[in-house]
């Protein structure tokens, strides 16, 4: 790739900065719009990870790659012995929740309150199911050097975690700098 930066060099180390920066600015503004359109949850689909957690000294700790909360779940075991997940509420719109004419209104609801980790009301299951974005990795471009020439090294270097479009449109955020 040519690393060139409006008409001057761009060292290794600037361009490692640099698309760290584009990918954290692409990031953050899907996360707004994670909501609102197909193209934007597409574009996210690289970062989306369910996974179970177990409760700890009473919270469930959030795992260190945790960017944004897209749904918690409980496992519930019904008479029947299959296990369905419920949803869980922030405790806010708890009770909204449980009184909604359109949800059906209902009792058997979880809620829950975030403060870096979250606790889970009522407090009885010892499980969560997370589906949360996690935080793209830190991009890095490796490189050797001999003499004054830098010369790519994929041994170690940590590639983009994006889908080729958006791949794409950091690379040119990257080069032309022109969201700064």
């Amino acid at each position: 790739m040519l690393r060139t930066y409006q008409g001057g060099y761009l060292s290794n180390d600037e361009f490692n900065r640099a698309v760290n920066q584009a990918q954290s600015h692409l990031f953050a503004f899907l996360l707004e719009d994670s909501n609102v359109d197909r193209y934007t949850e597409t574009a996210l689909d690289p970062f989306k990870v369910e996974t179970l957690i177990t409760k700890s000294s009473g919270v469930y700790q959030a795992p260190a790659d945790f960017a944004a909360l897209r749904e918690i779940t409980v496992p519930w075991i019904l008479p029947s012995g299959v296990t369905e997940y419920r949803p869980a509420y922030q405790i806010e719109n708890l009770g909204l929740t449980m009184t909604s004419p359109i949800r059906k209104p209902t009792t058997k609801t979880f809620g829950y309150v975030w403060n870096n980790n979250w606790t889970l009301y009522p407090d009885k299951n010892v499980q969560i199911l997370l589906r949360y974005f996690k935080n793209p990795v830190t991009v890095e471009r490796k490189v050797t050097y001999s003499g004054d020439n830098e010369i790519y090294n994929p041994t170690g270097t940590v590639d983009l975690e994006w889908n080729e479009t958006e791949k794409s449109i950091i690379l040119d955020m990257t080069l032309y700098r022109d969201w700064e």
